[in-house]
């Protein structure tokens, strides 16, 4: 096994390609290596389980777990994460505590070991009853507690000092077994799914030293794998990962009606049309939008529910059982709605808005298809999503910076029309993928390939630099594709931004120069590429009752490409070629 300083060794799993190596160790020295039987293991399984064979990835955990040593699980959702660690719980000596955001999960997990498994568990969180709590804590203060994995949250670790108590005195009877962090991305501030109790979690490392941690997630970037290594002192922790590629579902994005009615009445005739008595989930950007489609589709006969952060909890409980017994069609929620989610027959996933970033999209399309067979994922898309979303930011937030990058990024995949959309999210997510296992099975691949025409990214570049330097004060992402496209913003905003009319008529005359078509997904696309390749760069301001929002800067790169020239390096990107497209 890797030493302190090496690198954690990424394991990659089943039929997969390697998808490389992880940046960050730091501990203390690992413990020797602990034989563990094959044979032990499987008769195991199927005891407690009634499961003859491993999924990908979970014997390789569960021989890391009895071993003693830090790991770190990246599989996509129904892979079988619970069972790497609960496997372990029950064959080994002690306590295994888990740290699970998700209340409902948690008392799903301990009702199903206790009366499916045979495996005894208990949870001390926020709603357990005093006399459930006394309960477990004779239990556990025993010379040999029953119970063999304990459920919490991150938010009673950071809160009950009564509760860290209760886990001194195993540690100092040896009876931790091991930690385990459920939705471990939710560590990361880089992720959109941070939440901040999860940081107390970076005290088991200092006052448990020799406890090992299993990280669980199904989705981390290589950033957010390394943060939450960094975070929780992993010790040359071996990473497993799966391919977060999902054969059976069905990638699209559709261009969203500007006027809110509209895009409502668009969600209608897809589940009264494409998915009449199909069960899915409908992710709406916030409280209000939920309760307005959700109230508008039950007007149109459809069953469904809402789910949302603003609701009670027994209320948040009551609605998804209900959808999860099938007794309502469509879920209509945020994004506060998915994790711990075990349906199997969804069948389709809508985004009524952009989602915060790739790896949110990912994690909650990831929800449709769990059983196998063909689902859909369709993403209403609109640019003023990109303004709206960006508006929530919180310009005091440390990790702003890094949500402003995350929004651009989504922004980007919807309004690339050409590349295949898995090649660009597993990408994103760190794993190398050819277009052509995609099979046809997202909207861009479907498009004919002849349907193109492309563009040197680098001579379109100079002179939208050469020109945004004329301008007498900065201007946003979505205000430049407008100027671009000629579309007015506004008398005020322009006799701020233009000296004399010449520079704004100068803007209309770019695209026309370089074959660019004045479709506006077409503009937004060239102009996010800019960004994404430095020449141009999204800086976060206040701005008044709107919350946040960006202007544009030039960059040091984007400086040195006016000073040389392109100098015969060009770039050429493919772009869509609507009138083709229209007319096959």
């Amino acid at each position: 096994f890797p030493v302190v300083g090496e690198p954690a060794l990424v394991l990659p799993v089943g039929e997969f390609a390697p998808l490389g190596i992880e940046h960050f160790v730091s501990g203390a020295s690992m413990e020797q290596d602990v034989d563990v039987d094959a044979d032990a293991i499987h008769e195991a399984l199927w005891h407690h389980f009634g499961v003859r064979e491993f999924l990908p990835a979970q014997e390789h955990c569960v021989r890391a777990a009895l071993q003693g040593r830090d790991c770190v699980l990246v599989l996509p959702t129904g892979a079988g994460k619970s069972l790497c660690f609960q496997l372990p719980a029950a064959m080994s000596f002690g306590v295994t505590v888990v740290f699970s955001p998700l209340l409902a999960l948690i008392q799903d997990q301990v009702t199903q070991l206790n009366c499916e498994f045979g495996i005894p568990a208990a949870a001390l969180t926020g709603v357990t009853s005093v006399a459930e709590t006394r309960a477990i804590e004779v239990d556990l203060e025993s010379a040999n507690p029953s119970i063999k994995l304990l459920y919490s949250t991150p938010e009673k670790f950071a809160s009950s000092p009564r509760f860290r108590s209760l886990l001194q005195s195993l540690f100092e009877r040896g009876l931790i077994s091991r930690f385990v962090v459920d939705e471990a991305h939710c560590v990361s501030t880089w992720g959109n799914d941070f939440r901040p109790a999860f940081q107390a979690l970076k005290d088991l490392r200092q006052q448990y030293p020799s406890v090992p941690i299993l990280c669980m997630t199904a989705t981390a970037s290589p950033r957010v794998r390394e943060d939450l290594c960094v975070t929780l002192q992993t010790r040359a922790a071996l990473v497993l990962m799966a391919s977060f590629n999902r054969a059976n579902l069905q990638f699209e994005v559709v261009e969203k009606p500007q006027q809110h009615e509209s895009s409502i009445q668009l969600v209608r005739r897809l589940l009264q049309q494409r998915f009449r008595n199909d069960c899915g989930i409908v992710y709406c950007l916030s409280r209000s939008d939920c309760q307005t489609l959700a109230s508008r589709l039950q007007g149109a006969r459809i069953p469904c529910n809402q789910y949302h952060g603003g609701m009670k909890w027994e209320a948040r409980q009551r609605s998804q059982q209900e959808w999860q017994d099938s007794k309502v069609q469509v879920m209509v929620a945020t994004s506060a709605f998915g994790m711990g989610i075990h349906k199997k027959n969804v069948r389709f996933v809508i985004h009524h808005s952009m989602p915060k970033s790739i790896v949110e999209y990912h994690q909650e399309t990831g929800r449709a298809g769990r059983d196998g067979k063909p689902s859909a994922c369709i993403l209403l898309f609109s640019p003023s999503d990109k303004s709206r979303l960006t508006s929530l930011v919180d310009v005091a937030s440390p990790s702003k910076e890094s949500q402003i990058r995350e929004i651009a990024g989504v922004t980007l995949f919807c309004s690339d029309m050409v590349t295949c959309r898995r090649k660009l999210m597993l990408e994103h997510l760190g794993e190398h993928f050819d277009p052509l296992d995609c099979q046809k099975t997202c909207d861009n691949c479907r498009r004919s390939t002849q349907a193109t025409y492309s563009v040197d990214l680098r001579e379109f570049s100079l002179d939208v630099l050469s020109w945004v330097t004329k301008l007498s004060s900065s201007l946003s992402v979505i205000d430049l594709v407008k100027c671009l496209k000629g579309t007015s913003l506004g008398k005020e905003k322009e006799d701020r931004l233009f000296h004399d009319a010449s520079v704004r008529h100068s803007a209309t005359l770019l695209l026309g120069r370089h074959g660019v078509q004045q479709e506006h997904s077409t503009v937004l696309y060239l102009v996010l590429l800019m960004v994404k390749r430095g020449y141009l760069e999204e800086v976060p301001m206040v701005s008044g009752f709107q919350g946040c929002t960006t202007k544009l800067q030039v960059t040091r790169q984007g400086r040195e490409l006016m000073q040389f020239g392109v100098c015969d390096t060009h770039e050429w990107i493919p772009l869509l070629d609507w009138g083709k497209q229209w007319h096959k």
